[in-house]
């Protein structure tokens, strides 16, 4: 949360008192897809005050491009790959 903070705090317009919303995005990687859905919720809740909206992105529910674009947070999961030179599946 204080690395989202920091970042809106650089879009910060002092003389109009406003986040320039449409110049960032953060993406926020949750280890596990269960996770998603609590964080999207709890992003939404804590950044209303900021009419700044979080969107899930996994494999069970897609976004649109108008969803991509309206949404300052994108949450999603790490995916697991396989790598044919490994002998193990990694993460990427």
């Amino acid at each position: 949360m204080l690395a989202i903070l920091n970042e809106m705090s650089k879009h910060f317009h002092p003389d109009t008192k406003t986040i320039d919303l449409a110049l960032f995005k953060v993406v926020y990687i949750a280890p596990m897809k269960a996770l998603v859905q609590e964080m999207v919720g709890s992003f939404s809740k804590r950044l209303k005050p900021y009419d700044m909206e979080a969107g899930e992105l996994t494999g069970d529910s897609q976004l649109t491009k108008q969803q991509i674009t309206q949404a300052s947070i994108i949450v999603t999961r790490e995916v697991g790959c396989y790598h044919p030179e490994a002998d193990r599946h990694e993460l990427y």
